[in-house]
């Protein structure tokens, strides 16, 4: 009979191990974002295998203290600046598509080329079973790496490291009993990860200008040539491969609205040849003398005409005078930006407009009074300038937004600087950029055209893709919560499914549409609330110390409302059915089963081995 018992208990036993193991794996992984120090290769400073290689290649490092989550597994992922936003992949489709992030577009002619290590030629390929991982301490298990792509423009950059955990259980009574939170406090400098995230990008070999207006020409056709041995002047061809030995040419080049043109090509002696309706090269007429304050180089005048390319790029800008002898003028265009979150409260905003030296003001918006579904300027917020290659930076604090007004951030607007002195601009029309915010925290109601969505499954996804990111479900009066662990650092928007209804959501929408209970239960979406509240305490005293840094030591407070907490009604409390809680529930579900089951069998043995014993034996 013990020996029954005994294999009884062994078999519940194994079974319950597989049912905790099944459970912990389907837990909501979270994805902590970290930035890598990125070096271009083409420099000699860089600390690359080869630093004179030509394309775009950059080291990759870890600053200290600053990299990825102990134990976990490291995706490394490049942030590609588009006219659309940025774009992310990490050169492994199965990763991308683990990670919701779409395929790169096809307009945007990126080409992923490798990842190496330290030496430049040993690969790391990367899949969802081989990553790099971190050890106890946060180390990387690369000291460092050297990443290779390629696309026509030299678009700006940022290379970031994923690390994946998986949730803890813990026992906190404002998400229901067995939660998921981190166990640990991340090893993290909450105010400065993602903002020390530095862009880098290739300066271009040159601009096409107009020699008055000192307006770049878009639509110029610049070829390029190359002096051969018998010192004949022919066409660089990329298919030759002793004039493009990678193959990675784009020959004659068309300039886009910044004017801009780019050639990697080898060591040699090379002429320039720009092409376009209605202007002459080389120009006749006197240059604008203000053209000092953008441009260098100014080939051929200042040059001379041949090219004479040794260990790296040779840059010219390039004057053309319009046929009628007058300046030109073409609209402003932003040629690329990239939008992220610090997953606190600030956000960040780099990009690059076609006109150096540009204004960029940036606005907050409300709802329009009038009509709920459109948007108004309220406040300008900062105002920088670009610099002589179009590039700007923008930090934006979203915790200071005045709650009762909804107040969000909405709009980048564009300003041409003049320097052809009283002539009239013909194209001074400024470009907008519509930005939605990036909230740290979701919580409020799910709804469609006013009604509410009892029981809605609710999911966030990256604004490119159609893959959610996370999904939880709202409670019988459509309200839901998600806290700053499953929060994207990058844009994104919400989609509600109910019943037939499926609906596509911005975040400012959903700002608007929850207005009322955000301002009377002073909800703030732009200050972190995580699982762990000793994260979110780590992040008061992270930011507290960082603003007294800031203002001289001065003990200054951050304002905002750091205080605040997520402002749930009491009716709500405890009602909220988010994934992590629910899916944690059902795991104590298994374990309360499991042991309730082993004491049931404990105290079945018992009596069985006592039976046996007072048998009487015959």
């Amino acid at each position: 009979m013990f020996k029954k018992f005994l294999a009884l208990f062994l078999v519940l036993f194994t079974f319950s191990t597989l049912l905790v193991s099944v459970s912990a794996q389907g837990a909501t992984p979270i994805f902590t974002p970290f930035c890598f120090v990125s070096k271009i290769c083409s420099t000699a400073e860089s600390g690359c295998s080869d630093s004179g290689v030509a394309g775009h290649r950059v080291r990759l490092t870890v600053e200290p203290g600053k990299g990825p989550q102990p134990n976990s597994k490291v995706y490394v992922v490049v942030s590609v600046a588009a006219a659309d936003g940025q774009h992310y992949t990490s050169g492994n489709a199965g990763i991308d598509a683990y990670l919701t992030y779409p395929p790169m577009p096809a307009d945007l002619g990126y080409r992923f080329e490798g990842l190496f290590r330290e030496d430049g030629t040993t690969p790391i390929n990367q899949t969802l079973t081989n990553t790099l991982t971190s050890n106890a301490s946060g180390d990387l298990s690369v000291s460092a790496m050297e990443w290779q792509d390629f696309t026509p423009q030299g678009n700006e950059r940022r290379f970031l490291g994923i690390s994946e955990e998986q949730p803890q259980p813990t026992v906190d009574p404002n998400l229901g009993l067995g939660a998921q939170q981190q166990a640990e406090i991340p090893k993290l400098d909450w105010t400065t990860a993602l903002e020390n995230c530095v862009p880098i990008s290739w300066d271009p070999d040159g601009t096409v200008f107009d020699s008055q207006s000192l307006e770049p020409i878009p639509g110029a056709s610049v070829t390029l040539t190359k002096k051969r041995d018998n010192g004949i002047f022919s066409f660089v061809n990329k298919f030759d491969p002793s004039d493009v030995p990678d193959g990675r040419l784009t020959n004659p080049y068309l300039t886009k609205a910044d004017g801009y043109f780019s050639f990697f090509v080898p060591d040699g002696t090379y002429k320039l040849t720009p092409q376009i309706t209605g202007y002459n090269f080389p120009g006749l007429l006197t240059l604008n003398s203000n053209y000092s304050k953008i441009y260098t180089n100014i080939y051929p005048l200042l040059t001379g005409i041949e090219i004479i390319e040794i260990g790296g790029p040779q840059h010219r800008d390039i004057p053309v005078d319009s046929v009628s002898g007058q300046p030109t003028y073409f609209p402003i265009k932003i040629i690329e930006y990239n939008y992220q979150s610090d997953r606190i409260s600030s956000v960040f905003i780099d990009g690059r407009v076609s006109h150096p030296l540009s204004t960029i003001n940036t606005y907050s918006v409300i709802p329009d009074p009038n009509n709920p579904e459109a948007k108004i300027r309220y406040k300008l917020i900062k105002t920088v300038q670009a610099d002589k290659v179009g590039r700007f930076s923008i930090i934006v604090n979203q915790s200071t937004f005045d709650k009762t007004k909804s107040e969000m951030l909405g709009e980048i607007e564009v300003i041409k600087t003049s320097f052809s002195g009283g002539l009239t601009d013909t194209n001074s029309t400024p470009a907008i950029l519509k930005l939605n915010p990036i909230p740290t925290y979701i919580e409020g109601s799910a709804s469609y055209k006013g009604q509410v969505l009892p029981g809605a499954k609710v999911e966030l996804l990256l604004n490119s893709s159609t893959k959610p990111y996370y999904e939880t479900v709202a409670d019988s009066q459509g309200y839901f919560k998600v806290p700053s662990d499953y929060i994207p650092f990058m844009p994104y928007k919400l989609r509600y499914s109910s019943g037939g209804v499926v609906a596509s959501v911005t975040t400012s929408k959903f700002i608007t549409d929850n207005s009322t209970n955000i301002n009377t239960n002073k909800t703030n979406l732009f200050y972190p609330q995580y699982n762990n509240p000793k994260i979110n305490e780590s992040i008061k005293k992270s930011i507290a110390a960082y603003n007294d840094q800031l203002n001289g030591g001065n003990g200054s407070k951050t304002g905002g409302n750091q205080g605040e907490g997520s402002g749930s009604s009491p009716s709500r409390s405890g009602s909220t059915t988010n994934q992590p809680a629910s899916k944690n529930l059902t795991f104590l579900g298994i374990v309360l089963f499991i042991v309730i089951l082993l004491v049931a069998v404990g105290v079945l043995g018992v009596y069985l081995i006592k039976k046996n014993q007072n048998t009487p034996t015959m």
